[in-house]
Order: C-alpha cells, then sequence, then structure tokens
C-alpha cells in the first residue's frame, strides 16, 4: 500500500554519479525481455494550473499520486518502490491535441509486480481431435463451432 510517511516524490534526480550514469532504456529492456519478471515501470501524468503554489502542488501531487496507485492497485498491480513525481511538462488537451497555456503537466512513476492469473479456456470438442485417425479442415472444425465461413466476396480488403 502506498504509503505517504516514505514517499520521496520530490527529491531531485541524480545529476552525476552512478545513478546518473545508469541507461535507464536498456535496464527496461532487460527486465521487459524476461517473461519471468514480474516487474514493470508504470507512468502516469496529472495536470496543474501554472501559478500553483508549493504547498497546493504537494498536496495535489499526494492525491494524484494516491488515485495513481488505487488505480494500478485494481487492475492487479502492486507497488513495489516509492513513487517519484518529476517535470514540469507541456499540457496537452487530450481531446483535441493542442497545448494547454495555462498548466502544466506532471509524470508519477513507479516500479510495480503483477502476479499472473491463470486463465481457464475451454475449447470446443470438434476443435480437439478425439481420436489419431480423426480428420478435419479448418472448414468443418469452423462449422462445428458454429462459425460458417465467408465467401471470398465479403473479405476484408488488405
Amino acid at each position: 500500500m502506498f504509503d505517504l510517511k516514505t514517499w520521496d516524490g520530490f527529491s531531485k534526480l541524480p545529476k552525476e554519479g552512478l545513478d546518473y550514469l545508469l541507461n535507464t532504456t536498456a535496464l527496461n529492456k532487460k527486465m521487459a525481455d524476461r517473461k519471468d519478471n514480474p516487474y514493470r515501470w508504470r507512468v502516469g501524468s496529472f495536470q496543474v494550473p501554472k501559478d500553483i503554489t508549493q504547498d497546493m502542488l504537494e498536496k495535489v501531487s499526494q492525491e494524484a499520486c494516491k488515485k495513481f496507485v488505487q488505480t494500478m492497485e485494481k487492475q492487479g498491480w502492486k507497488l513495489e518502490s516509492k513513487l517519484q513525481v518529476f517535470g514540469p511538462f507541456p499540457a496537452y488537451d487530450l481531446l483535441y491535441r493542442v497545448i494547454l497555456l495555462d498548466k502544466d503537466e506532471l509524470r508519477v512513476r513507479g516500479i510495480f509486480s503483477t502476479e499472473p492469473k491463470p486463465i481457464r479456456l475451454e475449447l470446443p470438442s470438434t476443435s480437439v481431435r478425439q481420436d489419431t485417425k480423426q480428420k478435419a479442415d479448418l472448414i468443418g472444425v469452423a462449422r462445428g463451432e458454429g462459425m460458417r465461413p465467408v465467401p471470398r466476396h465479403k473479405r476484408p480488403q488488405k
């Protein structure tokens, strides 16, 4: 669970030293390439007015971080690191894709983990070979599953 007492979202990112020299793109690729690795970066964003005070910025950021963590928990992710808040970036209107001149966008990121849940798929008996001598073509399997072949003139064009 997200704990505000240990939250370190406003710490400055290092400008030098070992942490600055890490190639985060390569690390993310390495983490993503391992299928058994449950850890993933997750990034969220929120918008604030440009003339906001530091106290209000901290309150808004804490609320946004709480909502971000709650949303990720609903999706089955668990926070495994401290959250980082960084920015500001230009804020965009998501509908019209234009820059909002009176707002800034801040981003929240953290490392989350998940335990994949097994999914049960029930195959129709017509799709599974019951006997070694049983032979079926694709049309026969499709008919057994309640599907009809699409005529050639009604197929989507590439």
